[in-house]
């Protein structure tokens, strides 16, 4: 597979230290400079413009940018390459959503959602054929992602659909269990003064029983915002696509 990298922060340098299985052919960062110091370790090239990235002869985009990044390039991407989408908040957008899968369709593309800073979301498919289905999410984070510095607050209750338009940033993951289950999730977001680390709670019910997962993330060394668990499921996806052998759904 040969693929072109759209957002050269903190999640494209963890992925750089791993075998991919894949060719990566171009890089393409707003900061240019991100883009260029990367090149050299995926032996790749550094564009300048998204139209100079979108011309190269690469297959599939991965995206590691932003949810802003999916809205204003996937319509474009899709029209003549496959994509990989880790900012998946910008997916919950139902119009949007129908919008960029009629373009992948109609030029017989594909899109993937990774599983993020979760564990359990191929299992969690399931919950989309149950006649009962109840998904809930409670993510705990330290204040310095929300400026609540001495106490531990309720940020935000309710939809994922809701919680994705007033963090973006933080809370892809409500929007990815969401989109695995076919269920607008219910979502806790709490400030924590007590924990360096995000802690994820996913409780599942459904025809089949019940469940609960909880996710400890250790923050990545070189950005303490980002997810390390978040790059690794990168890394796994491209090594399920490489595979004729495949364990679980």
């Amino acid at each position: 597979m040969r693929i072109g990298i759209l957002g050269c922060g903190n999640i494209a340098s963890i992925i750089s230290d791993y075998d991919l299985e894949v060719e990566v052919v171009a890089l393409y960062d707003r900061n240019l400079q991100k883009a260029k110091d990367l090149s050299k370790k995926f032996n790749a090239t550094a564009c300048e413009s998204f139209e100079e990235f979108i011309k190269k002869d690469f297959d599939t985009v991965l995206e590691i940018a932003s949810f802003d990044a999916v809205r204003s390039y996937a319509p474009k991407i899709l029209e003549n390459k496959n994509m990989i989408i880790l900012s998946s908040g910008a997916l919950m957008d139902k119009e949007f959503r129908s919008y960029i899968l009629n373009i992948a369709k109609k030029n017989s593309k594909y899109i993937r959602v990774p599983s993020g800073a979760l564990f359990g979301v191929d299992n969690a498919k399931v919950l989309s054929f149950s006649k009962y289905k109840k998904v809930f999410i409670k993510s705990s984070k330290n204040p310095e992602e929300f400026g609540f510095l001495d106490e531990k607050k309720l940020v935000f209750k309710g939809k994922a659909s809701e919680c994705i338009k007033l963090y973006p940033k933080q809370t892809n993951v409500t929007v990815t269990i969401s989109l695995a289950t076919g269920v607008d999730a219910d979502v806790e977001i709490w400030s924590d003064p007590d924990i360096e680390d995000n802690i994820h709670e996913l409780f599942l019910e459904g025809d089949f029983g019940k469940t609960y997962i909880k996710i400890d993330n250790i923050p990545s060394p070189k950005n303490p915002k980002t997810s390390f668990l978040a790059a690794l499921s990168i890394v796994a996806l491209f090594k399920e696509m490489n595979k004729n052998f495949i364990i679980g759904t």
